[in-house]
């Protein structure tokens, strides 16, 4: 995970391919494999191993949060909306803490129309992240290849369009790294 703590996700894709080579049952690895696969810029090919990750480990855990917010990102990057959704309000309630499918959610949220129910996402991040704004979440750091950040700028679109604050950046809100790390799980987002 250091490689990919450091942008390195290509590193970080082989070293966990080596470690499913290792244990075919690593439910982690399959949710890290994922999130890798989505900051590559590959969230098509993120499906599958966010599904195996549930699959190996149906009950719950930490290892069902990073799947189940995998799902939700992917979806989100490739913009069908209903089923970014579905999972990330799967992954929001899996664990309540983290924040990161509420930005997935209220820009879904925005994509298809929904006022309420953005409103009610964006509620619920500020619960977690008083003031958070678009540029809050512009100013995290975030991979640099072309087809991810074309990706994101959707999900920003939708963060607009659902009536998020634009900004500025909210002094008062930490910074973290767009990633598990921050929020118990593994980095995810950063160059």
């Amino acid at each position: 995970m250091v490689f990919e703590g450091k942008g390195q996700f290509d590193a970080t894709l082989a070293n966990l391919d080596a470690a499913i080579g290792s244990d075919r049952n690593f439910a982690l690895a399959y949710a890290a494999t994922s999130n890798t696969l989505i900051m590559l810029g590959r969230a098509e090919e993120a499906i599958k191993p966010a599904e195996q990750a549930l699959r190996l480990n149906p009950h719950g855990s930490s290892q069902n949060s990073a799947a189940l917010y995998s799902l939700c990102n992917a979806y989100a990057h490739l913009a069908q909306w209903e089923k970014a959704i579905g999972w990330c309000e799967k992954s929001a309630t899996s664990s309540p803490s983290l924040f990161w499918p509420y930005l997935d959610l209220i820009a879904a949220n925005g994509w298809l129309g929904r006022p309420w129910e953005a409103s009610s996402a964006a509620s619920e991040l500020h619960k977690l992240k008083p003031g958070f704004t678009v540029q809050d979440y512009l100013a995290l750091p975030h991979p640099i290849n072309a087809k991810w950040r074309g990706e994101d700028q959707r999900i920003v679109e939708g963060l607009r369009k659902a009536g998020l604050a634009e900004g500025p950046p909210n002094a008062g809100c930490p910074r973290g790294r767009r990633g598990w790390a921050a929020d118990t799980r593994m980095s995810s987002r950063s160059q």
